[in-house]
C-alpha cells in the first residue's frame, strides 16, 4: 500500500463519502445515519455535524479517497481527543486506517497539544480494534456502548494512548 495523507474534506468528498457510507460495516459500527442519503454526505462535508475536525484519509501518491478520521471531541482540561474513523470497503485491509492514525495522532499532539487519545471501539469490530492496536493503543476498559450495532448500544472497548512524555 502507498503512504496515505491527510487533507480537510470538500465538496468533491460528497460522492465518495456517500459511496462509501452504504456499506454495512460503515452503517453497522458507526453513527451514520440510516439510511444514508446524499444530503447527509454535504451536511457532514460542509459543517461536520458536531465533529471537531475531521480529514479525508487519501492515497498520497494518487490522491485516491479511503477513508475518514475525525476527532470528535477534546477535554480541555485533561487534553484527551476523542477520536473515530472508517476506512471505504474499497480500500481495506492495506493499513490506511493505522497509516492515518499516526498521522492524526502526531497532528493532535503538535498543533492541539493532545496528551491523550481514546477511541471506543465495538468489541466485535475486530478490523477497527486492530488499527488501534497497531497504533500503539491499549484496551483500558470494556463496557456497554457506545459503539452501536444496528443503532443498538453494544459490548465496546475503550482504547487509549498517552502521549506525555
Amino acid at each position: 500500500m502507498n503512504a496515505v495523507r491527510l487533507r480537510p474534506l470538500s465538496l468533491i468528498d460528497e460522492d465518495w463519502i456517500y459511496r462509501a457510507c452504504q456499506d454495512a460495516d460503515i452503517q453497522r459500527w458507526t453513527l451514520v445515519p440510516r439510511p444514508y442519503e446524499r444530503e447527509h454526505a454535504h451536511s457532514f462535508v460542509v459543517n461536520g455535524l458536531g465533529e471537531f475536525i475531521r480529514w479525508a484519509i487519501v492515497d498520497d501518491e494518487t490522491g485516491s479517497p479511503l477513508g475518514v478520521i475525525a476527532i470528535h471531541g477534546v477535554d480541555p482540561v485533561s487534553r484527551e481527543a476523542d477520536i473515530g474513523y472508517w476506512v471505504a470497503p474499497w480500500s481495506r485491509g492495506r493499513g490506511a486506517g493505522t497509516q492515518a492514525l499516526r498521522a492524526l495522532i502526531s497532528w493532535a499532539e503538535e498543533i492541539l497539544e493532545i496528551h491523550h487519545v481514546v477511541a471506543k471501539v465495538a468489541s466485535d469490530n475486530r478490523a477497527s480494534q486492530l488499527v488501534v492496536i497497531r497504533a500503539g493503543f491499549e484496551m483500558i476498559s470494556h463496557q456497554m456502548g457506545p459503539a452501536v450495532d444496528q443503532m443498538e448500544k453494544v459490548p465496546t472497548n475503550t482504547y487509549r494512548l498517552s502521549l506525555e512524555r
